[in-house]
């Protein structure tokens, strides 16, 4: 079976602040909201958090689909899916690698 693994681009603005100043665990920050389709959030084993500047910084297996909210219920515009984490030790190795993930438009440091 194909798996995909997502590559979280953690910011003071999408979730830094709230794990560093609000202590909001980690597995919250990246499990939670993907914008995602149902059927392809059934193929993600992981999700990576990477720091811009720092490279990756986090590495989580995905348990299970923890909730499904459609369009309107959590935003108006598209389905969020919110996953259940725990770390991924056979992913320890790429814990301060650069990102796999060329860099974006990110208008926050």
């Amino acid at each position: 079976m194909m798996t995909e693994t997502l590559i979280a681009k953690i910011t003071k603005a999408n979730g830094l602040n709230r794990i560093e100043v609000d202590h909001e665990s980690v597995e919250d920050v990246l499990g939670g909201g993907w914008a995602i389709n149902e059927d392809r959030a059934t193929y993600v084993s992981h999700i990576l958090g990477d720091i811009p500047g720092e490279g990756i910084r986090y590495a989580y297996r995905v348990k299970n689909i923890r909730q499904i909210a459609p369009p309107g219920t959590w935003d108006n515009k598209r389905t969020r899916v919110f996953f259940d984490l725990e770390p991924a030790p056979e992913l320890a190795h790429l814990i301060g690698q650069p990102s796999p993930v060329g860099k974006t438009k990110l208008t926050d440091p």
